[in-house]
């Protein structure tokens, strides 16, 4: 985890820092609140000025937010768990899937390798799915779900997720207690201060607007990424000639494969592709399913030319949508089949809520058509094409 947050100006005054003439979020700070217990206000105003001194790499954090926050309001209600721990993933590796700990952790929730017992996690040289986005999401709340049942604390939940329940229940019996403020000594430095970094990261992502930041988005392609099942050894030369992506932008979509193929699965591996060239994929599984001959070939894309295309990006248009009475920024996604937290990003909105007659930037594919040729039949080959999680 990114410790740059912690290089704090001792000497920064918090009235003159925190409070400008020209954002003053006094009031926001005052009436936040999270489903942890406060710490000192002293500590997390601090980790919030850090992070706003980080200004490029806090925007770049918001702008990843589109590629993961979808997945993660799924399972999170899968389980029925409070949404803002999302947050724990943000301060655990800014949302950076190449991030690891020298104790070995890895992936946007730093997963320990003994999440593949406990959990069902594969994890060896072709596979890790301690990256992948859903089932690594999965293991992650899973195991905080589990703490949170045996003790109902979610100030110890997060410790717990920090330091391990061995160090947690080893502070626990020190201080012949289960509350927070009174184990706290007891647990490591970097613990102790794990509740006020996800106060402090939670305050930002929720109020960065106010504190005016602008997130800095990743490609179109990256926030409109979809999973499907493949069940078959696939290489990504293969892979990028049926969907027109390239070999480098499969493995950023999908870091959870160590080399330039998705390996035999019997359940079938996750793998992420922009919602745009889905139908091509799919087209292609179809046809090789009915096909008998020995080859393979695919022609060009085709795209409807007579849609305008992005500056730089053939590939999306802009568009704008006027929002009409009754309509729900979820509903109003599901719709136009993107995704939601692309269009609060996109519109600068200040939270969920729709007003009748506001006009939505959005950006949309332009129709992509793979005619293809098949030639080589892939018998084992399955494709479960799935939408865009459904937030709820």
């Amino acid at each position: 985890m990114k410790q740059y947050f912690l290089l704090i100006l001792v000497s920064l005054s918090v009235s003159t820092s925190i409070f400008s003439a020209d954002i003053d979020w006094s009031s926001q700070f005052d009436n936040f609140s999270t489903i942890v217990s406060a710490p000192s206000d002293e500590s997390v105003k601090k980790r919030i000025i850090a992070l706003l001194r980080a200004k490029h790499d806090t925007e770049k954090l918001l702008g990843r937010t589109a590629i993961y926050f979808s997945y993660f309001d799924q399972i999170l209600h899968e389980l029925n768990l409070p949404t803002d721990l999302k947050y724990i993933a943000c301060l655990e590796s800014e949302l950076m899937t190449e991030s690891s700990s020298s104790a070995g952790a890895i992936g946007v929730w730093q997963l320990m390798a003994d999440v593949k017992a406990e959990f069902g996690l594969r994890i060896d040289g072709d596979l890790d799915e301690r990256h992948d986005k859903i089932r690594g999401t999965e293991a992650a709340l899973k195991d905080m779900k589990r703490m949170f049942e045996n003790f109902n604390s979610w100030d110890l939940v997060l410790a717990g997720y920090n330091c391990g329940a061995g160090k947690l229940g080893a502070a626990m019996k020190k201080a012949h207690s289960k509350e927070f403020s009174k184990i706290k000594k007891f647990l490591p430095n970097e613990t102790q201060q794990y509740l006020s970094k996800f106060i402090a990261f939670s305050f930002v992502l929720k109020n960065y607007r106010q504190l005016g930041l602008t997130p800095e988005l990743p490609s179109l392609d990256a926030q409109s990424l979809i999973h499907t099942k493949i069940s078959h050894t696939m290489s990504f030369a293969k892979l990028s000639e049926i969907t027109g992506i390239s070999k480098s932008d499969l493995k950023i979509f999908n870091p959870q494969f160590g080399k330039s193929f998705i390996p035999y699965c019997a359940t079938g591996c996750n793998v992420y592709l922009p919602r745009r060239v889905m139908s091509a994929f799919n087209e292609y599984v179809s046809a090789v399913k009915d096909s008998s001959d020995s080859d393979f070939k695919t022609s060009p894309q085709v795209i409807d030319e007579k849609l305008p295309q992005i500056e730089g990006n053939p590939n999306y248009f802009k568009t704008t949508y006027i929002v009409s009475e009754g309509e729900t920024l979820e509903g109003l996604a599901q719709i136009l089949d993107v995704n939601k937290y692309s269009v609060i990003l996109w519109n600068n909105l200040r939270d969920e809520s729709l007003q009748i007659g506001t006009e939505l930037t959005i950006y949309l594919p332009r129709i992509i058509v793979k005619r293809t040729q098949f030639l080589l039949p892939i018998s084992n080959v399955t494709a479960i094409p799935n939408a865009a999680p459904e937030i709820k």
